[in-house]
């Protein structure tokens, strides 16, 4: 994990040759609301070495693109996690600003996803993912930086007029494209989910298990009909879905296209579940094999 700021191009707003700052795909706020101790670390499961003072860092966002999602992660902590997270009560109505913060969070862990990790070999299946992170992306940077975007939106208009059509198909998908470019980002195929645990029915020493996890990453639903971005912490699982309206459905069987989005959500839940009590298995074994154990107990023994 890169510790130092580097110079590079933001992956928000696109400006060039500028300083990154080391951002979190998940807030630091919410890693502190987690921690029992002051200083406690955090570990990841497939690779117990690896410590996190205040979660995962990449450098991927200017200073002002990370101050911009700072003031949203501050109100959503102040207005959601630190009002409903003791009693898991979901309110009656999500602000249009958690909403904002839920997009900010899933386009990073998308991002990390696509341009880090290289995920989504399937052709068709990285394409949606492709097209969700660019909308989100625009959507996001339109509210932040519109002059920005502007500028990206000429550019990408220049780079196809200076490419000459080839055939009549490629000259009205120019023109459609064209089109979009002048019009702010259509989002209402995206769509944003809280559960709480223990809305969803999860016993006590699950909701345990998971609160003092974090947990993100993308996924599509066998039928590819739902694009999704899935995040678990302190008692909460966030779920954007990206359902493209162009979906063509091949199979005859309709049985699994009758799934909810809470049995989707439930379905990736347990998945999580299993992965982690999995995988404890081995990040125990290696406590004590590293002797890791005997430090941990160590170093919170005081506190």
């Amino acid at each position: 994990m890169t510790t130092n700021n580097q110079m590079g191009t933001c992956a928000l707003c696109g400006k060039e040759n500028i300083q990154l700052m080391q951002s979190h795909l998940i807030p630091k706020a919410v890693y502190k609301r987690i921690k029992t101790f002051k200083n406690s670390r955090f570990r990841e499961m497939d690779d117990i070495q690896k410590i996190y003072q205040d979660g995962e860092k990449k450098p991927m966002l200017c200073h002002d693109c990370e101050e911009f999602f700072s003031k949203y992660e501050r109100d959503f902590c102040n207005t959601f996690l630190d009002k409903y997270t003791a009693d898991k009560l979901i309110p009656s109505t999500i602000t249009q600003n958690i909403n904002f913060y839920l997009l900010t969070v899933s386009w990073r862990i998308l991002y990390d996803d696509l341009y880090v990790y290289d995920s989504f070999k399937e052709r068709s299946e990285r394409t949606a993912f492709e097209r969700l992170e660019y909308k989100i992306r625009r959507y996001l940077n339109s509210t932040h930086s519109p002059q920005q975007q502007e500028l990206i939106d000429q550019q990408l208009i220049t780079n196809y007029a200076n490419g000459e059509p080839q055939s009549f198909g490629e000259a009205i998908a120019f023109i459609e494209n064209i089109q979009k470019l002048q019009l702010p980002e259509d989002i209402s195929e995206i769509k944003n989910y809280i559960f709480s645990l223990c809305e969803l029915g999860y016993t006590a020493p699950q909701i345990e298990l998971l609160s003092h996890c974090v947990t993100g990453y993308s996924f599509s639903t066998t039928t590819k009909q739902h694009y999704c971005v899935i995040t678990s912490y302190l008692g909460w699982i966030f779920l954007t879905v990206y359902q493209p309206k162009r979906y063509i459905q091949i199979s005859l069987d309709t049985t699994p296209y009758d799934k909810s989005i809470t049995d989707i959500v439930k379905e990736e839940t347990n998945y999580i579940i299993q992965n982690i009590v999995q995988k404890s298995i081995t990040v125990q074994k290696q406590l004590d094999e590293t002797g890791l154990r005997e430090k941990i107990k160590k170093r919170y023994s005081s506190q």
